[in-house]
């Protein structure tokens, strides 16, 4: 290996052209990029100083890596649960810069990575069986470790940091965590990582989600019984996060799963936000087009009530199978939300249309949800008829109305889902990327401990 060097950034003339940061993967603007004069290396201003001394090297650790990996996948110990391996490569070439051999710095490495792992299960204990869902930075499968099934959340760590999206997925870990004890949200068994991805091992919905339900309902509409009980289901989920000081602002058909048994529980919480209540409130526009409250549109500061402005969305997609603001595009969503007022099909009941009325108050002050709304509490609405008031919902004392009879095999199958691998240009932006960037982000629960 040969001596390492520091890199010579020089601020580069005013340009249109799109420049995307070799550091942190995001856009620089034009007139503030800085460029190596002997790597080529294109970073913004305020990460010079966070790049490592390795100018003209990346070949070399790429090497490394490779190596490396290709070791320790092999290997019946290997946990993927340390992060600091890419960032160590790099500083074992700025350490021991006189070594000739890239293979002593794989010995190295192999000491430290097995000194560094933590309590819990080997990934190839794990065993997967199909695709369930694809995102933007990951997917979802469904995997198997001995006699028990799980969903398993994939988000590649390069595509995390070219987003900027970190702190949502911290975010959602940590909202996992607080939410573990509650019967009607998505429960996470184990947060982990390995030095490309970041993973989430979450109890499987095998009758898919209420989008799935929908598609295959249509055009046969849905029983008044199960809507009640779908919305009663939801109602607690989002009570308690909001007692936890979380909006969730991105409920739709996608993000409510369906259980074998009939229950249905809120997941992905990539989009909720912490922290948030009528004396602290945010201004982020974020969620899914049809699902977006009046007060986002506006662009007001907003609070956990928009959570309420979707769910009357949901009961009347659920009872009319479309969305009451329903455009081609963007744009005229925003101007439906703003300015139309929602056409009620005569076939819809009364209960149903006055709870859909109250939860699509464009006034948050006014919205049913708000205990100052003028409509009352959410829970003693006369849309919540017996047997399934409110509190029998709540506490569990009737069961599903309707129970699913198609759901995702556990069988394996023919063609075997598998990671792919990143390139080498993904491999380098996580190789400069401080090495406690994905720190703490573990977490196994008391209820996988238990199996272990």
């Amino acid at each position: 290996v040969e001596t390492m060097k520091e890199h010579h950034f020089q601020q580069q003339q005013f340009s249109l052209q799109t420049i995307f940061c070799d550091h942190d993967g995001s856009f620089i603007k034009p007139g503030h990029s800085y460029k190596c004069m002997e790597c080529s290396m294109v970073v913004h201003r305020r990460c010079r100083s966070k790049v490592g001394d390795y100018c003209g090297y990346q070949g070399n650790a790429l090497e490394a890596y490779e190596i490396w990996k290709k070791k320790h996948k092999s290997d019946p110990d290997y946990n993927y649960q340390y992060n600091g391996d890419l960032c160590e490569i790099y500083s074992r070439f700025d350490r021991f810069d006189q070594l000739n051999n890239v293979k002593e710095v794989i010995q190295r490495m192999s000491k430290l990575h097995h000194s560094n792992t933590t309590s819990g299960f080997q990934m190839n204990e794990i065993q997967f069986l199909t695709t369930l869902g694809f995102g933007m930075t990951g997917s979802v499968y469904l995997v198997k470790r001995g006699e028990c099934y799980y969903a398993m959340k994939t988000l590649r760590k390069n595509l995390i940091l070219e987003g900027q999206n970190l702190e949502y997925v911290k975010s959602e870990r940590d909202i996992l965590i607080q939410c573990r004890s509650n019967p009607f949200i998505v429960k996470l068994f184990y947060a982990f990582q390995n030095v490309e991805r970041l993973f989430f091992l979450m109890e499987v919905a095998r009758a898919g989600t209420l989008f799935n339900i929908l598609e295959y309902q249509a055009p046969k509409p849905f029983k008044q019984d199960r809507i009640v009980f779908y919305t009663g289901e939801i109602i607690c989920a989002l009570i308690f996060l909001h007692s936890k000081r979380i909006v969730y602002r991105d409920l739709k058909p996608e993000n409510v799963f369906l259980f074998d048994n009939g229950h249905v529980k809120l997941g992905d919480f990539g989009l909720s936000k912490q922290n948030v209540d009528n004396n602290h409130k945010t201004r982020t526009m974020c969620g899914t087009a049809e699902y977006i409250a009046y007060e986002i549109y506006h662009r007001d500061s907003y609070d956990e009530n928009v959570d309420w402005w979707s769910l009357g969305i949901l009961i009347f997609e659920l009872s009319t199978f479309k969305t009451p603001f329903y455009a081609n595009n963007s744009t005229d969503i925003t101007r439906n939300v703003l300015s139309d007022q929602v056409s009620y099909p005569e076939t819809m009941i009364k209960e149903t249309r006055q709870i859909i009325s109250g939860l699509l108050e464009r006034d948050p002050k006014r919205r049913l949800g708000n205990i100052i709304s003028p409509h009352g509490l959410l829970k003693d609405q006369p849309f919540f008829r017996e047997p399934y008031t409110f509190d029998a919902i709540e506490n569990r004392l009737v069961r599903p109305p309707w129970t699913p009879t198609s759901l995702i095999s556990f069988k394996t199958k023919t063609k075997i889902p598998q990671l792919s691998e990143l390139d080498p240009k993904d491999a380098l932006l996580l190789l400069s990327t401080p090495e406690d960037t994905f720190r703490n982000f573990s977490y196994i629960s008391q209820d996988l401990i238990t199996f272990l």
